[in-house]
């Protein structure tokens, strides 16, 4: 485990996770106090490279924790140059949430209810603070039948539709101000539809809950509902960043007492059990274990899980950008149960992109009709030809 000290990790890395550790308010029941005085020492004397922490931090998005959970008194000039960023980011983080209760209010004239995901709504549920969780949009949860009403509100408020890559739902809008810059995406769903969940949006629409945010009642999902997204979000998207998981952390230490007999219920009825137990065990193993988490055999981890945290914990703490590699793909779509996310990787690695099309074109000889129809035939050879011919001038080089 990582807070046994067992795992090895670069001093960077133990410093932005003691940091973690201490502005999470994470009871853990392992004895970490030799730990954190190597640490103290290790920040004494300046062993560290603050370029790699911070980039270690804001790659993860984390780099408000790593601010709160620094020592006191303790003030670097990569300090100094961090609290300007994130004051920079807490004026965005304040805009935007100003920008959600504009909405909110033009949206309750017209009848049109809205239920803000991630955030400003996630940040204030959890740290009870908009400014202390990095976000650079507004996540909308609307009801189908209200989707293009509010779409078309956003239009008459100076909004554009934006294009975005990648996979688009059908029950998804996405749109900028061209002047401010502010993007809100639309969903009528929580989940694509290659991780389809069985999620009953009319029971979660009603058993949404009032929260005062700045003086105005927002809507937003119960604790124990919100648990159950964050383990589905982090796990569709295959546990990317480290503040996922902190907001797994602030949610259990913020509200101590859960009903997990609801939890179960839900994961039940999502079938998701398998990402709840992936999460939890995930958290337990980068902040400790704790009673936070009740110990009973169902959230226990299977051989399976274990390599996968083994692979996700390696990436957190990685001092270099890495993305999930073959056989990581693999044991995420174990714990899934879909393989549609490993085909969608599978043809980015096989499929040729636009690249692979160009340098074929290249290829003056290649342009007579029959050579051409032949490769149009065998395009799915083009990228690994292409890779193997690019791999080989450079072992002659």
């Amino acid at each position: 485990m990582l807070t046994s000290g067992n795992t090895p990790l670069s001093p960077e890395a133990k410093l932005l996770l003691s940091a973690l550790r201490k502005a999470l308010n994470w009871p853990h029941q392992q004895n970490i106090d030799h730990q954190l005085n190597q640490l103290n020492q290790l920040n004494s004397v300046e062993t560290y490279d603050s370029g790699l922490l911070l980039n270690l931090a804001i790659r993860n998005g984390v780099e408000a924790l790593l601010e709160a959970g620094w020592q006191p008194g303790n003030l670097p000039e990569w300090r100094v140059n961090l609290r300007a960023f994130l004051n920079r980011k807490r004026l965005q983080n304040l805009s935007l949430l100003g920008e959600f209760l504009q909405l909110q209010h033009r949206c309750q004239k017209v009848g049109i209810p809205i239920l803000g995901f991630k955030g400003p709504i996630l940040a204030h549920q959890l740290f009870g603070d908009v400014t202390k969780r990095s976000y650079c949009d507004l996540d909308i949860l609307v009801e189908e039948e209200n989707l293009d009403r509010l779409a078309e509100l956003l239009q008459t408020s100076g909004y554009q539709a934006r294009q975005i890559r990648g996979f688009i739902e059908n029950g998804d809008r996405y749109f900028i101000d061209p002047n401010r810059g502010y993007c809100i995406d639309l969903h009528s769903a929580l989940t694509p539809s290659y991780y389809p969940i069985p999620i009953d949006y009319t029971k979660l629409w009603k058993e949404a809950i009032s929260i005062n945010l700045q003086g105005n009642s927002v809507l937003a999902f119960t604790p124990e509902t919100l648990l159950v997204l964050l383990c589905i979000h982090g796990t569709k998207d295959n546990w990317q960043q480290l503040k996922w998981i902190c907001d797994i952390a602030q949610l259990l230490t913020s509200f101590p007492k859960l009903d997990w007999n609801y939890i179960h219920s839900l994961t039940n009825d999502f079938r998701t059990r398998q990402a709840l137990v992936l999460s939890l065990n995930l958290c337990e193993e980068v902040f400790g274990s704790s009673d936070l988490i009740p110990k009973v055999p169902e959230f226990r981890s299977s051989l399976i899980q274990i390599n996968l945290i083994r692979h996700i914990t390696n990436r957190f703490f990685s001092h270099s950008s890495q993305v999930p590699n073959f056989l990581e793909n693999l044991l995420f779509c174990w714990t899934r149960r879909h393989v549609y996310p490993f085909r969608r990787w599978l043809e980015e690695k096989i499929l040729p992109n636009e690249h692979d099309k160009s340098w074929l074109r290249e290829m003056k000889f290649l342009n007579q009709k029959p050579v051409f129809w032949i490769l149009e035939t065998l395009s799915l050879l083009i990228r690994p030809i292409r890779l193997i011919i690019k791999s080989s001038c450079k072992l002659l080089i």
